[in-house]
């Protein structure tokens, strides 16, 4: 494979199909060698070599299964298939994937039990989520709000994400920065910043007081609630209410006060995640061009044309029964 050009924050995908019997026990390496020219013109060569487990028993198969990974390569598939098929095309061949693969699971580890229940493997239990948040992402989303050359930026971005970055891109994480715990957004004894627990993505966990930060891999969404404190508003955004504001002019920087200083770390630590790219800051609220763009991503409730996590759920039930009826 040859590329024109690469840096540390890129990533490759790559699948193998191995025909010949492999015994337990054994230990078979994969080795990739990558030579390049440094931005110094010096000739170099990388060896890097990966050791794997070998086993018949597909319940193991599951139980190291990762997640992530497995989403980062069902990404890169998908736009890969972006030339030969529709978006609806896209969408169903994940949701096929998904069932597929709890339908084997089914099948051959967890058989004796009830057939009126959803099992998902431990290591997968996300994966419906998962999925559900990619068909609903800007990539894969209907309709028209997603410009055609906005789709396509998204697709070069997706197609070289590390698994680090391709988890908030599949999945994005929704932190309240109105309750922000003590220490959050500073640095750990190892040097990681600490980010307070997740909010689902799910618009009933909003609240009109609070204010929000969703982060995509790609950009920060700040959504003010009609209700957020003057305080608040004052200390970060420089404005006494967001009535007649254009959101479009608000800017997050950092000022002299604490609330500033600790949104403004908190903000900062998320940005330090994603050393690719410098994820722009939005401000949103209510009734603002961009807030149905930030409505779209809590994936968990029921879009106009898409199902929430619960239907979903029910839907993909309904499939796995039907490969064994």
């Amino acid at each position: 494979v040859d590329v024109p050009g690469i840096d540390a924050d890129s990533a490759f995908a790559v699948t193998f199909k191995h025909d010949e019997k492999l015994e337990d026990g054994r230990t078979p390496c994969v080795q990739c060698a990558l030579l390049y020219t440094t931005s110094k013109g010096e000739r170099r060569i990388r060896v890097l070599t990966l050791g794997l487990q070998t086993t018949s028993n597909m319940a193991n198969l599951y139980r190291y299964a990762d997640l992530d990974t497995v989403m980062n390569v069902l990404m890169r598939k998908a736009v890969l298939s972006a030339p030969k098929s529709t978006l609806h095309q896209m969408r169903e061949s994940l949701v096929s994937t998904c069932v597929d693969t709890l339908y084997t699971y089914r099948r051959t580890c967890a058989s004796s039990t009830s057939a009126g229940q959803l099992i998902l493997p431990e290591s997968l239990k996300l994966l419906p989520l998962y999925i559900l948040s990619l068909t609903k992402s800007p990539l894969m989303r209907a309709g028209t709000e997603i410009r055609a050359d906005e789709r396509a930026a998204l697709m070069a971005q997706a197609l070289r994400m590390p698994v680090l970055s391709s988890v908030a891109f599949v999945y994005p994480r929704l932190f309240a920065l109105h309750d922000l715990p003590f220490g959050a957004g500073e640095l750990d004894e190892h040097g990681v910043p600490q980010l307070p627990a997740t909010t689902p993505l799910s618009q009933e966990k909003l609240d009109s007081k609070g204010v929000f930060v969703l982060d995509d891999a790609v950009s920060l969404l700040v959504w003010v609630g009609r209700a957020a404190p003057t305080e608040f508003l004052q200390a970060v955004l420089q404005v006494p209410s967001m009535e007649g504001v254009d959101c479009s002019r608000l800017r997050v920087l950092p000022l002299d006060n604490p609330i500033s200083a600790k949104v403004y770390s908190m903000l900062n630590a998320i940005r330090s995640q994603r050393p690719h790219v410098l994820q722009a800051i939005r401000v949103v609220t209510a009734k603002d061009a961009f807030e149905s763009r930030f409505l779209a991503s809590l994936i968990e409730d029921r879009a106009q044309a898409s199902m929430s996590y619960v239907e979903f759920l029910c839907h993909i039930h309904r499939q796995i029964q039907g490969k064994f009826n």
